[in-house]
């Protein structure tokens, strides 16, 4: 048991610790600029330029200037590579689910919303980068409301997991949406740290917000067309508004980042010594299950638990996977299942480093 109970503070130590990158520490680097950031990452190869133009918006200011204390290729790999390790979502899988889902929005936000200067896409992609498809999206088009009176085009994405609306609008007609926002009249030192508007105008290239403001009492100007019509305005600027807070609160999202997708779970780890120079180890997971039916479905439910050992090099040395089935039943709807399980295996003595996750068939979690 002793050895074990190593293990596990190890576990959790390595992983607060073991990722870390050398010299990322937040605290030591300055908060760049917009304009150094682009400079800076612009001096790197093209494809790590991509990743770190995408990569910003995950990453705090004393991240963003750690990853650019130095920006030479080598090193900012290593940090990127490193970056990923650290957040990736189910350890006891090969593949980083997060990254993967990273790269899918990158590609959507080039292709979909792609403009020639940084960081490659409008603010449209931003958006898409930070939170995926929006749940309803609604085009309204260009329009001349009277003469000299132009509306620009418009898009309202709506994303229900925050009640919030993205608004943007292509003011020039040129295809580069911004997103529209409230007037800011804090001054810049008392923003929050995402804030980073600026609006291109022809003659000042950054033109911030404390200069700008949108109209919306013009007809047409905002088109309350389904999804949003009934809603009532007041109450549909408050969800645009909110964009900002929820940056704030939420900079990035992914689907298992939410509470509703992660499986509470209890593990215990055991160890025995045993003969020839290995020992045992059971590993004894309890988790709960909603057992309601899935949309009439008369099958069970399947659950896989994996648990996965290394070296305290990072080699794999043991990996065992277990399948549970649960019949459904009409239970009430906070009804819970309780599942036990165990897996056994043999190790030499040693220090381990070990992950366990249980995946749902069917449901994502």
């Amino acid at each position: 048991m002793s050895q074990v109970r190593i293990v596990a503070v190890l576990l959790a130590a390595m992983a607060a610790t073991s990722l870390v990158v050398p010299d990322a520490q937040p605290a030591r680097f300055k908060k760049l600029s917009r304009k150094d950031v682009r400079e800076r990452a612009e001096s790197l190869s093209p494809l790590l330029a991509r990743e770190v133009a995408a990569m910003q918006y995950h990453l705090s200011p004393g991240e963003l200037a750690a990853l650019l204390s130095r920006p030479e290729n080598e090193r900012c790999e290593r940090w990127i590579e490193a970056w990923w390790r650290s957040r990736d979502p189910i350890y006891t899988s090969p593949a980083n689910e997060a990254r993967i889902e990273h790269e899918r929005r990158v590609a959507t936000a080039e292709n979909y919303f792609g403009r020639g200067a940084w960081p490659g896409w409008d603010d449209r992609g931003e958006v898409f980068i930070r939170y995926g498809a929006p749940g309803s999206r609604s085009v309204v088009p260009a329009d001349v409301v009277e003469p000299g009176i132009y509306v620009p085009a418009q898009e309202y994405w709506y994303y229900p997991e925050f009640d919030m609306f993205a608004h943007f609008s292509d003011p020039k007609g040129s295809g580069r949406f911004s997103i529209e926002l409230e007037r800011i009249s804090l001054p810049v030192s008392e923003r929050p740290d995402s804030d980073r508007r600026v609006m291109a105008s022809k003659y000042l290239e950054d033109l911030p917000l404390d200069y700008m403001g949108f109209e919306y009492d013009l007809p047409g100007a905002v088109n309350l067309s389904p999804p949003f019509a009934g809603k009532g305005y007041s109450d549909f600027m408050k969800r645009v508004y909110r964009y900002y807070d929820v940056v704030e609160e939420t900079p990035v999202v992914y689907p298992f980042d939410f509470a509703a997708m992660r499986i509470p779970m209890f593990v215990a780890v055991h160890s025995f010594r045993g003969g020839d120079g290995v020992d045992r180890v059971d590993v004894n997971a309890e988790f709960e299950s909603t057992v309601r039916p899935l949309a009439g479905s008369p099958y069970a439910r399947r659950f896989v638990t994996t648990s996965v050992f290394w070296d305290m090099k990072g080699n794999e040395i043991a990996r065992h996977a277990r399948v549970d089935s649960i019949r459904t039943r009409s239970l009430a709807e906070d009804s819970l299942a309780t599942v036990l399980n165990q897996t056994s295996v043999t190790l030499p003595p040693g220090t381990y480093r070990m992950a366990i996750t249980v995946q749902e068939s069917g449901s994502g979690r």
